[in-house]
């Protein structure tokens, strides 16, 4: 029934909006005006940044534009390859304005990066400009996404590399264009100066040669004495190991409950503000986290990463790291990942740590 219904309203899409199919690759005159969406999550945007910036290489003078999320937009803070950021309101009165908005951009091409929610997404691009050419990804089961969409590109290595490689693919394949493995490497997202003056005050406080970073906060959890433990057999094992825990502030009691009494190499931050975090994991050594947006910033930063995941995710490989060398588990749990036992994560940290050389006392944040 749910199919009948689906072509029963993509059949009426179609005839509303008249898209023409149009096959990749799309030549452009090298003016025209892209509108990229990338309306989801932060880790979403932070695997995003090497194919906007692989864009604005090849294509110096288009307009590259980002219709980004409230959760994301953050990331595009004086970004100097998108050269307007929109934001995709929650809220229904607002969307509308925003539409109107976008509809006087006059946009030449959609291009899709949610690849989820395609209905959603579709009916979007044809809003803000109908004559748009809209591309999104292909998939081999659902050609009616051609009702919405001009272009559907379908790159073969689909599951196969992780999502920052695919979608530099993604783009090379819509533009006929080289795939070039050095962007792979970029993601140059700005850090505030008051960011790195508090990183730089805070490793100030400490003393050890090596850094370890544990984010607590996710949907996936461990239980708090399985964070206490792990701490306590590190800093026993590492006389020169120093732990940071970090969350966000609605976990700050449990923060509290973890750190409380631990030695004087474990401190603590729970904050809200992100930058401070990130500039965080840019000087520490190792990361330990669930799988949340902390896994693709250490990963920009190329630290060491022991993470875990939902099992039941079919599309972890796309959003395993592309740069860090990682370590992963998988949980059985959605909720979480107290069947893993804290042995065992302590083994992969002492892999990372117990390669780490001793040369530099403090991290290096000049």
């Amino acid at each position: 029934m749910k199919d009948i219904w689906r072509k029963v309203l993509y059949s009426l899409l179609g005839k509303i909006f008249k898209n023409q199919i149009i096959d990749a690759p799309i030549h452009l005159n090298g003016t025209e005006k892209i509108l990229i969406f990338r309306y989801d999550r932060i880790g979403d945007m932070v695997v995003s940044l090497p194919s906007f910036e692989f864009l604005r290489a090849k294509f110096p003078n288009v307009q590259i534009c980002v219709l980004a999320s409230e959760k994301n937009k953050f990331l595009l803070e004086n970004y100097p390859y998108a050269d307007s950021i929109f934001i995709l309101p929650n809220n229904v009165l607002k969307l509308i304005k925003t539409l109107f908005e976008l509809r006087k951009q006059k946009f030449d091409l959609i291009i899709n990066f949610v690849f989820h929610k395609t209905t959603k997404a579709g009916i979007l691009a044809n809003l803000i400009e109908p004559k748009a050419i809209k591309i999104n990804l292909g998939h081999e089961t659902r050609k009616i996404y051609h009702k919405l969409f001009n272009s559907l590109v379908r790159p073969d290595i689909r599951w196969k590399v992780p999502m920052s490689e695919f979608l530099l693919h993604y783009i090379s394949q819509i533009f006929d264009l080289p795939f070039e493995q050095s962007f792979l490497e970029r993601y140059n997202f700005w850090i505030p100066p008051e960011s790195l003056t508090f990183a730089e005050d805070f490793f100030k406080k400490t003393h050890g040669k090596k850094y370890l970073l544990i984010n607590i906060s996710a949907r996936l959890k461990w239980r708090s004495e399985n964070y206490r433990k792990l701490a306590e057999k590190i800093v026993n094992i590492y006389p020169d190991v120093v732990i940071i825990f970090v969350s966000h502030p609605v976990d700050s009691m449990r923060l509290k409950e973890i750190v409380n009494g631990l030695d004087g190499r474990v401190y603590s931050y729970s904050s809200s503000n992100l930058y401070n975090v990130i500039t965080l994991i840019k000087y520490v050594d190792i990361v330990f986290t669930p799988d949340t947006s902390i896994v693709h910033f250490a990963n920009a930063f190329k630290k060491p990463i022991v993470f875990v995941h939902i099992k039941k995710n079919s599309i972890i490989f796309e959003w395993q790291p592309n740069l860090s060398p990682h370590i992963r588990f998988s949980a059985a749990s959605k909720d979480n990942f107290d069947e893993i036992g804290v042995d065992r994560i302590l083994e992969s940290i002492k892999f990372f740590l117990d390669q780490i050389e001793n040369e530099n006392p403090k991290p290096n944040i000049n």
